[in-house]
């Protein structure tokens, strides 16, 4: 890591709210942060939607988020101070790193908690570090590892050209062109992988799991629910098939599959 620490950098670059009739209010909020010295993006962020995107030509970070508060007076001078007490959103850079963080708590009196939908792009070759609590979440065009913690939601992965790491709890997983290993341990939800570089291991509680086009070798334990597996580079290894069904084929190694 490099020894300069750079101050916080946070640029608000606009900021709009609305509150409707049918007891939605919605507040845009953009920041963006230079990334000339950032090595790596770490995002620590909570109820909401997750979209990042790596752009080749990028040098900055740049954040939108949408928060979203239910139930609520119509008076949008009543709601506006009351998310300004209950949403933060904090982007920061601190020597070789920028990070990314959101914070709600409970308003009481009758509100719903808020949430933020976030849509971010990046320089592609900054390494990822995600840590996701709820909602949907995309990641696409990153040249570097990417490492995905996520509670709940639906996760998709796609043109990642380093090691990928995802520990998910529940949702479904989707990821297609990474470049180089993919590991994959996830205790619900359906697994469906499309070409991998090298190593595959996947480690799955239940769900139907769909593997392909994948140049390294391929491990698998699962629970339950079926497994789809088509053209393996190397070896085949189902350390536990589970309770659902087993397919495969074109596997170029060795087949071994539990009793």
């Amino acid at each position: 890591m490099k020894n300069t620490i750079l101050t916080v950098a946070i640029l608000l670059i606009a900021a709009s709210a609305v509150a409707d009739d049918y007891g939605t209010y919605r507040d845009t909020r953009d920041l963006s942060v230079s990334a000339e010295d950032v090595d790596e993006f770490v995002v620590d962020v909570g109820a909401g939607s997750l979209e990042i995107r790596g752009l080749d030509d990028a040098t900055e970070i740049t954040v939108t988020g949408q928060i979203w508060l239910q139930d609520h007076p119509s008076d949008l001078e009543a709601v506006k101070p009351v998310v300004d007490r209950h949403v933060e959103i904090d982007l920061v850079t601190r020597g070789d790193r920028a990070r990314l963080t959101t914070s709600t708590s409970d308003p009481g009196f009758g509100y719903s908690l808020p949430h933020v939908d976030l849509v971010v792009t990046m320089p592609a070759r900054l390494a990822l570090d995600i840590r996701d609590r709820s909602g949907f979440i995309v990641v696409e065009n990153v040249n570097a590892d990417l490492k995905l913690r996520d509670d709940s939601g639906s996760i998709n992965v796609s043109d990642v050209d380093g090691d990928v790491e995802i520990d998910d709890k529940s949702g479904s997983i989707t990821v297609t062109n990474a470049a180089k290993s993919l590991n994959i341990e996830d205790s619900s939800g359906s697994i469906d992988v499309e070409s991998v570089g090298a190593d595959l291991v996947i480690d799955d509680g239940s769900g139907s799991i769909r593997v392909r086009d994948v140049r390294g070798n391929v491990t698998i334990s699962d629970g339950s629910g079926s497994i789809n597996v088509a053209r393996i580079g190397q070896d085949l290894l189902v350390l536990e098939s589970g309770s659902g069904s087993l397919s495969y084929g074109d596997v170029e190694g060795n087949v071994s599959v539990d009793d």
